[in-house]
């Protein structure tokens, strides 16, 4: 179950060359924040099918843990904004409308 749910598939990974050479170490995404502080970087190649996701349309690129970990839980690279910064709306208080009382209300 985990090597299809991490893979996308049930087969045994070949040995292949995880160390990318110290030059090709750079996140090619351009919406990553750290593009070059990463664990590994990883080489997308033809037929990638890790978590299911389709990856041609990253075929050849060079995703850091971060990117890529993104990619493969939610199939996409852009990141959602989760608490962002405060907008106008933000701060206007709404006025409360008391329950209606009683039959007929």
């Amino acid at each position: 179950y985990t090597r299809y749910l991490k893979r996308g598939s049930l087969e045994v990974a070949q040995a292949r060359n995880s160390a990318l050479p110290r030059n090709l170490r750079r996140c090619t995404y351009t919406g990553c924040k750290n593009p070059e502080k990463s664990r590994s970087f990883t080489l997308i190649e033809a037929g990638c099918t890790t978590g299911g996701r389709d990856w041609s349309a990253l075929e050849g690129t060079i995703l850091c843990r971060a990117c890529h970990e993104q990619f493969q839980r939610r199939g996409t690279l852009v990141r959602s904004v989760v608490g962002g910064p405060p907008t106008a709306d933000s701060f206007i208080k709404k006025p409360s409308v008391p329950p209606a009382v009683g039959p007929g209300a």
